[in-house]
């Protein structure tokens, strides 16, 4: 188990085992005890908001699903996850500095490559009507679609039961669509 020793989160050979094992309670149980540390971490370097949460829901993602399978040093695990939430919370730090637009191509697309219409035209329209939502329904739709999380992941991470989650769901869904109708009906 994780536990906390001298205010610094320890995470255990047992726990990485599991985790390796893809024990989908171990995951939750992870998940929800780490989530407020890496969060503070990144909230230190870019503030609190939708921007924080966003990097550090990448970043479990990413150790829960690849990098724990990698990890040399199990007791190291907490030591990683610090570093790595420094790291890119720093790089989101500047990209939002130097007014970069997110990259929609280090997106990974279930359907393999976006055709260049697709890309040029609809992610700047989705983009712009994702910005429309609130930062939770924007953390949901990203946790859905991005990650691939199910609802009720969904709610242990932003706060929610799993029937909550879907109606939020359906209600961003809807916005969005309606928000690329009129664009559509706009641009003619």
């Amino acid at each position: 188990m994780e536990h906390r020793k001298g205010g610094i989160l320890q995470i255990g050979a047992e726990m990485v085992a599991q985790l390796r094992q893809g024990n989908s309670d171990t995951r939750q149980r992870f998940w929800e005890e780490s989530f407020d540390a890496v969060l503070a971490i990144c909230s230190r370097i870019l503030g609190s908001g939708p921007q924080s949460i966003d990097v550090t829901t990448d970043l479990l993602n990413d150790f829960l699903f690849h990098y724990v399978q990698n990890l040399k040093n199990p007791h190291g695990a907490w030591s990683y996850l610090k570093l790595m939430a420094i790291r890119r919370a720093v790089r989101e730090r500047q990209r939002m500095m130097t007014g970069e637009p997110f990259d929609d191509q280090q997106m990974d697309y279930p359907g393999g490559e976006m055709d260049d219409v697709e890309t040029t035209v609809l992610l700047p329209k989705l983009n712009q009507c994702l910005a429309l939502l609130t930062p939770k329904a924007q953390s949901t739709v990203r946790l859905k679609y991005r990650q691939g999380m199910s609802n009720e992941q969904i709610g242990h991470v932003v706060g929610g039961s799993k029937q909550y989650i879907g109606r939020l769901l359906t209600q961003s869904l809807a916005a969005l669509r309606e928000c690329l109708q009129r664009k559509a009906v706009a641009n003619g």
